[in-house]
């Protein structure tokens, strides 16, 4: 997004009166992103295509674990001349150092309610250095949502539940959280 506009687009989404009205794009999800006058909002994390079904997805003991997930996207990609590793979990530079990474995790099946307690999520995780080059490059900010939320069971969940903070971050290193 672009920086003379972010502070204000980031207190505009967390004013919200219902945060599930609204989501950050990915990349080229044109139906979210916003371009109206001065505010100017776009997706930079690609989410890799649905694959075809496969056996991977019925095996009872993934626990819902995916085989790859979101990472930055072409203009990243471009501009950091990044690639995807073999197993699309990582985006590496010319060099193999890792620029980004996706990770998740599932220490048990948050369908069962008699399991007990477990927890299961996923981040994307992107170096400082990669990140405020790319951000300095480009003259956007960065808007990044983190959700937490906490259920008791699979029936119990509501929106109620999450809490969501929307952290702003420039490329001078600033980070302002709401």
């Amino acid at each position: 997004m672009r920086p003379d506009r972010a502070d204000d687009l980031q207190r505009a989404l967390a004013a919200a009166t219902e945060p599930w009205d609204w989501k950050l794009p990915d990349e080229d999800e044109t139906a979210h992103e916003v371009d109206h006058g001065l505010f100017e909002l776009r997706g930079w994390l690609r989410d890799p295509d649905p694959r075809p079904e496969n056996l991977d997805e019925h095996d009872p003991y993934a626990q819902g674990l995916r085989a790859e997930g979101p990472l930055p996207g072409h203009a990243f990609r471009r501009q950091t001349h990044a690639h995807p590793d073999q197993d699309g979990v990582r985006l590496l530079a010319a060099d193999q150092t890792v620029l980004a990474q996706w990770t998740q995790w599932s220490d048990g099946d948050p369908d069962d309610s008699r399991a007990g307690r477990t927890t299961n999520g996923s981040r994307v995780h992107v170096t400082r250095d990669a990140l405020l080059k790319y951000l300095s490059t480009t003259g956007y900010s960065l808007i990044v949502e983190v959700q937490i939320g906490r259920r008791r069971n699979r029936t119990a969940a509501r929106h109620d539940d999450r809490r969501s903070w929307l952290y702003l971050i420039h490329a001078d290193g600033r980070a302002t959280v709401r």
